[in-house]
């Protein structure tokens, strides 16, 4: 008989073995979790790389910020080592390695874009410090400065003789009346007073002071630093309702800065039912003066630039403005005083409608005589080389920022530069 295999006795309690299909299916799991561990931990590896490269980038950006602020402080120095450094610096880029990165500056003017071609133009340093592919830009606006000159801090300061005459008085309000010679005061002096002696039967309400020391002038070259400034115009012989400041110039091209020049030559120069916004600087000629107000004196004088004086004479100056009992009307003058281009008080129209302060604002500077008739009144500063008269009801109302920002050559001092606004630059 052939012979037949046995029948496999399963005892009873004893597992089968497990087949091919079994085993394959627990190869698949452990492979899956491997798979699974092996993921995770390229996971990891992959965000332990890309927060490395966060780190990397915080720390560039850091760093380049450090070096903008080292690239500021760096042009700064640069700049007050330099008295020239408006044309040494002008177009001129300057690169420096530090560290793990570099730093680049230059100085900018933002008004014409020519840093050498006026002293009075705003400058601004645009620093940048770079690390790998990150960088950072920062801009600061600077400002010269200097001691302002001592004369600046008085209402009135005169390098001759002040006299006020009989009944007739000036008010001081924030400041002195400084007297490098003699003040004959045989009227009312409500104020300080200092000067090298004081006479006269007048009375003065305030603080005198004798044997004072002198208060230093401006330097002769002031003049001729705004001439060369300003732009020429040929009123003639007056100024007279008319508006100046630096979009409207009746007598030709305009000045961005408002200066503007004008030579006398063998004639006075009247100035009345005007408004002039900016700066004008006069020339005398021989024995000749220049006249605000007059009959129904009424102007507005105000610099444009605060870095500027509102008037600049050399020769000699009056005032003959009611300031107490008229103002400045664009109905009398027949003139639209702040038409489109030039604001007043930030705003224009063209109407003949409105009305302006009769007086003076800013820095007076006059070379010879002075003289004040009346009820005329200055807010800010005057600077008197020669002898100055008070002929009237006179007020000067001395202005703070004349002494804090004193205008171009007006200050003693190496004329650096200071820091101003920062500001962060996004490309």
């Amino acid at each position: 008989m052939p012979c037949r295999k046995r029948p496999q006795e399963v005892m009873p309690g004893v597992a089968r073995p497990e087949g091919p299909g079994r085993r394959g299916s627990t190869y698949l799991l452990v492979l899956g979790v491997s798979m699974v561990v092996t993921v995770i931990g390229l996971s990891a590896l992959t965000v332990t790389r890309v927060n490395s490269r966060g780190v990397l980038a915080w720390r560039d950006c850091s760093e380049a910020r450090v070096l903008a602020f080292s690239a500021v402080e760096h042009a700064l120095n640069r700049i007050n080592a330099d008295a020239d450094w408006r044309m040494t610096f002008g177009g001129a880029i300057v690169e420096k390695s530090f560290g793990r990165g570099t730093f680049r500056w230059r100085v900018v003017d933002e008004d014409d874009g020519d840093l050498a071609d006026d002293d009075l133009d705003p400058a601004t340093i645009v620093a940048t410090g770079t690390v790998n592919d990150a960088s950072h830009t920062l801009s600061l606006r600077v400002t010269e400065e200097g001691q302002p000159l001592a004369a600046l801090s008085a209402c009135l300061a005169a390098g001759g003789k002040v006299q006020v005459k009989r009944g007739k008085s000036l008010t001081l309000t924030g400041g002195i009346l400084a007297g490098n010679d003699t003040v004959v005061n045989d009227g009312t002096i409500y104020g300080n007073v200092e000067a090298q002696d004081v006479t006269g039967s007048g009375t003065v309400v305030g603080i005198v002071t004798t044997g004072a020391a002198p208060k230093a002038m401006p330097s002769s070259s002031v003049f001729d630093v705004y001439r060369d400034m300003a732009t020429a115009i040929s009123p003639g012989d007056k100024i007279e309702n008319k508006l100046l400041s630096p979009a409207n110039n009746p007598w030709g091209e305009t000045n961005s800065d408002g200066i503007y020049y004008v030579d006398t030559g063998s004639k006075d120069l009247k100035i009345n039912k005007s408004r002039i916004h900016g700066t004008l600087v006069v020339k005398c000629g021989p024995g000749k003066k220049v006249v605000i107000g007059g009959r129904g004196g009424a102007a507005l004088l105000h610099n444009y630039r605060a870095a500027c004086p509102v008037l600049i004479v050399d020769g000699k100056l009056e005032f003959e403005l009611e300031s107490d009992t008229r103002d400045l009307t664009e109905s009398g003058a027949g003139t639209n005083f702040n038409p489109a281009g030039t604001p007043y008080g930030g705003e224009t129209d063209d109407d003949q409608a409105d009305s302006y302060p009769n007086e003076i604002q800013g820095l007076v500077h006059v070379t010879g005589e002075f003289k004040m008739k009346k009820t005329s009144r200055v807010r800010g500063a005057v600077i008197c080389e020669g002898k100055a008269t008070i002929d009237g009801a006179n007020e000067i109302v001395h202005d703070p920022s004349v002494t804090e920002n004193p205008p171009t050559g007006y200050s003693i001092g190496s004329g650096q530069v200071r820091p101003g606004l920062w500001q962060r630059v996004v490309d």
